[in-house]
């Protein structure tokens, strides 16, 4: 009797598609009032900052501005991330977006109130060096720090 020699097969496997390439990622932490620039992950003070973490006793009521002033109640502090020096943001939802759903997102100047924000909500952005990412709200101990997520994507 011939002995048969197994002939070798390959197997499929799934190849990862790669993404677009990655320029800078990591947690971004922010404090009261904090700059940062979101090409880098750097906090700073520069023109080449992008986001702010705001804290105000302002509150959007209606269509316009109104103080929250009592003689008795110190008015409450609500935090916001508001884009800075041309930067753009535009909310996105639940689920990590790509570069391309993040490039086809409306992004506008306006800030972003914190408190509308759960653990999973993506914000994308355009950077002032114009480039595209997205950001996620990591839930703190504290209000006045705030940790974000954040990739931002080779342009």
């Amino acid at each position: 009797t011939a002995s048969r020699t197994p002939t070798p097969t390959r197997a499929l496997t799934d190849t990862p598609t790669p993404g677009p390439p990655v320029y800078a990622s990591g947690v971004l932490g922010l404090a009261v009032s904090d700059t940062a620039d979101l090409d880098t992950g750097e906090n700073t003070t520069t023109l080449e900052a992008d986001i702010q973490h705001l804290a105000t006793d302002q509150a959007l009521l209606g269509d316009g501005w109104t103080l929250m002033l009592t003689g008795w109640l110190k008015p409450p502090l609500y935090h916001y991330l508001t884009p800075l020096n041309g930067a753009r943001f535009g909310y996105f939802g639940d689920q990590q977006p790509t570069k391309s759903q993040c490039q086809a997102l409306p992004k506008t100047i306006e800030r972003i109130a914190v408190s509308s924000l759960n653990d999973l909500d993506y914000v994308c952005y355009i950077t002032t060096d114009d480039r595209l990412g997205w950001y996620r709200y990591l839930k703190g101990e504290t209000a006045d720090w705030i940790d974000l997520a954040f990739l931002t994507w080779e342009r």
